[in-house]
């Protein structure tokens, strides 16, 4: 892991046959903000799994620790929903 950066890593991920991650999308911060759709019996989604990327470390030397969740990512997480919803209910 130390010798990849965080796409690298991410496209190692995507090599794997099980694995149900995702790049992207890439205008946003971070590389593994995705929605996973979990289908009922009748093959509809009956609800999602969201995964946010919220970085490595801090960008800022006064603050320790991980970095967090950006506007970016949350006003994907706005607008996908708003279009999950829309498609699903039509």
């Amino acid at each position: 892991e130390a010798n990849l950066d965080r796409s690298e890593l991410m496209s190692v991920y995507e090599k794997y046959p099980n694995f149900l991650g995702e790049s992207g999308p890439s205008d946003i911060h971070g590389y593994g903000n995705y929605v996973l759709s979990i289908d009922g019996e009748m093959g509809s989604p009956v609800f999602n799994l969201w995964f946010f990327d919220s970085g490595d470390y801090s960008k800022f030397p006064s603050i320790d620790g991980y970095d967090w969740i950006w506007g970016d990512q949350i006003q994907w997480y706005v607008t996908t929903s708003k279009s999950l919803e829309s498609s699903n209910n039509s």
